[in-house]
């Protein structure tokens, strides 16, 4: 049952947005939100409950047991997760309530459900982080977990914990029932769906404080969050990136978060004030951010209700635009999840309108037919691969669905592909015949990753690297192939490899990390020092590479030459967290404590949540105590030295 609206909800209206492209968009905003969509002012409940059952949650055949309950077995309302008002998992038992042998005593602030899914986690599992702000509620939380317990070591997860003070020394997950003598259950803030308190940002933005974002002015210089690099099951979009290189002419920022850590990601958005993209998680970075913002979401169907409330926390102006229609393909769930194709000209006319793109620029070519036909029958064939398991399934009726001769040849093509890419998978063989047929197609990174598979596997190490190089432009993940391989070689022909590899692609980190490897255990100190050196020419993240080539330098006890590069890498971004980080025990291993201490106090502004810091700082601050005590003792038996010379008392 829907939730009940409070007398003093405010609901966001069709005059707070700006859609376009969408037929009839006031009449479908009010048929999708209904009586939910409201906005309550103040912040819900805290329901204290004594004597209550701890059960974790357990997943089974698509269904999650477990939750929160009252001594007598129901379950406690204030700690459901619900959409639309409706319970989604939990809460509800797999039998009798089962009877703990362990109590514990403390009073306990009850924070809901850890979901590792980044979007749901910021909408469901920070729903009650509102609670955090309070000094009159218990300092020690219970949590529960979707999951094992590897989804608390998701960086995205231990940021924002970490930011409200929940840390493994104050939170609690029981393995296994518990009853709890006394727990305040803090009421979600934010229902999927359905509701949001605007005064939940205030917990928001304590994260954004101590992920490090600043005063310093908003750049007027649009920002647009990349999804082209995402997985196939992630909304693709056929022509995103053309997209992306026509704004990036126009002097956008093109931004790729999952490129990125959190803390990472929140800076960079609070920096922007225009924020584009398809719509996405991404866009909810902007919670941790108080300043007012224009968020462009681009999509190819009417916002959800999540979308739509976002506004309530962030008071961003916001634009929808219909910037893409669904693919025809049968193995999507819904038109939400499935391949998209870019409307390139309408959505670049809408910016230049606005003024964030030159009027007249020509648009690059629409999503042509013989490319969606490609990439909807290779999502199809994988679904149907899979679906056979051992078996390869006839896949003839994808790509003669299509009438023109072009478009079955291309969607032939993106079949041969899938059929591939399996067989590499599951058996490690291919089919020489078929790989001949990909190889010519360069402007498929698909087929050239397959190719390069293909032809590594083959011995033919230059015609591979070739193939993923080309793939690398597109799918940056495609050099993880190579490192697969020399993984599985012999030391020598490994690093060769790699080094041919790096010399077609200089600017990828993890073929340089896994050559420097490689060299140390072959034990070229030599080589390996000159080819992580070679990566503070190529990048991508300069200063991160002096960081990295530090490392080295410290693991080969060359700490001399360390310090000066970490020095380097300091003077040039002052704000680099992993450069601090590395510099402050450098330092203070020289004797260098005073030179460090500075550095500290940056550290702790830029992760204020983060332990760390305060370490470095004690334990500078006891070296720099010791040295002025022990120049204090220096300096009195230099006095008396001096006295005893000119004749004077000695005391």
């Amino acid at each position: 049952m829907l939730a009940q609206q409070p007398a003093s909800a405010q609901r966001l209206a069709f005059a707070d947005y700006l859609f376009h492209g969408f037929d009839a968009p006031e009449r479908t905003l009010k048929a999708t939100t209904k009586e939910c969509f409201h906005v309550p002012s103040g912040l819900p409940e805290i329901e204290v409950v004594r004597d209550a059952i701890y059960v974790p949650l357990h997943s089974r055949d698509g269904s999650t047991t477990g939750g929160l309950f009252h001594a007598d077995g129901t379950p406690i309302d204030g700690a459901a997760v619900r959409r639309a008002g409706r319970t989604i998992f939990g809460q509800r038992l797999d039998g009798s309530l089962p009877s703990p042998r362990q109590t514990l005593q403390e009073p306990l602030l009850y924070l809901g459900t850890v979901n590792g899914h980044f979007g749901h986690f910021l909408v469901e599992s920070l729903a009650r982080a509102w609670a955090k702000m309070r000094s009159d509620l218990p300092s020690h939380s219970i949590m529960h977990r979707l999951g094992s317990m590897s989804v608390m070591e998701r960086p995205f997860v231990r940021t924002c914990l970490a930011g409200l003070g929940v840390t493994p020394e104050t939170n609690v997950m029981p393995s296994r029932p518990v009853r709890l003598r006394e727990v305040h259950v803090a009421h979600p803030a934010l229902g999927l769906y359905e509701h949001v308190y605007r005064d939940l940002r205030a917990s928001f933005h304590q994260i954004g404080e101590r992920a490090g974002i600043d005063d310093a002015p908003q750049t007027e210089q649009p920002l647009y969050l990349s999804r082209a690099a995402l997985s196939d099951s992630l909304r693709r979009t056929i022509g995103e990136r053309d997209f992306e290189q026509t704004l990036a002419s126009n002097g956008f920022k093109i931004f790729r978060p999952e490129q990125h850590d959190l803390a990472t990601q929140i800076r960079v958005v609070h920096a922007h004030k225009y924020i584009f993209g398809f719509w996405g998680s991404a866009f909810r970075l902007a919670y941790f951010s108080p300043r007012k913002k224009l968020t462009c979401h681009f999509s190819s169907e009417f916002p959800t209700p999540s979308f739509l409330l976002d506004r309530a926390i962030t008071d961003a102006e916001a634009w929808f635009v219909k910037a893409s229609g669904a693919c025809r393909i049968e193995s999507k769930r819904d038109d939400y999840f499935g391949l998209h194709e870019m409307y390139l000209g309408p959505t670049l006319d809408f910016l230049a309108e606005r003024g964030f793109v030159s009027k007249g620029i020509p648009a690059p070519p629409e999503p042509r037919p013989t490319e969606i036909a490609r990439e909807s029958c290779y999502v199809d064939a994988r679904a149907r691969i899979t679906a056979a398991d051992a078996s390869e399934p006839d896949l003839t009726d994808l790509h003669e669905r299509f009438k023109h001769e072009r478009e079955r040849r291309s969607a032939e093509l993106g079949c041969m592909i899938a059929l591939q890419e399996h067989r590499l998978d599951q058996q490690d063989i291919f089919d020489s015949d078929a790989i001949s047929r990909l190889t010519p197609h360069r402007d498929s990174w698909r087929a050239q990753r397959v190719v390069g598979r293909a032809l590594l596997r083959a011995g033919d190490r230059s015609g591979g690297l070739s193939a993923l190089e080309c793939a690398s432009r597109e799918n940056p993940d495609s050099v993880t192939i190579v490192a697969e391989l020399a993984a599985e070689q012999d030391p020598k022909d490994a690093i060769q490899t790699l080094e041919q590899a790096l010399a077609h692609m200089p600017s990828q980190h993890s073929l340089r990390a896994a050559l420097v490897e490689r060299l140390v255990s072959d034990g070229d100190t030599d080589a390996a020092i000159r080819t992580q050196r070679q990566g503070v020419k190529h990048g991508p993240d300069l200063i991160q590479a002096r960081v990295d080539l530090a490392k080295l330098l410290q693991r080969l006890d060359q700490h001399d030459l360390a310090l000066a590069e970490l020095r380097i890498a300091v003077s040039l971004d002052s704000d680099h967290a992993a450069a601090l980080q590395s510099i402050i025990p450098a330092l203070l291993s020289a004797g260098e404590a005073t030179e460090a201490l500075p550095h500290v106090h940056r550290l702790r502004q830029l992760r204020p949540a983060n332990p760390e810091p305060l370490r470095m700082l004690a334990t500078t601050t006891r070296m720099l105590r010791h040295w002025r005590e022990h120049i204090h003792v220096r300096s009195q038996m230099l006095a008396r030295k001096v006295r005893y010379a000119f004749g004077f008392p000695v005391r």
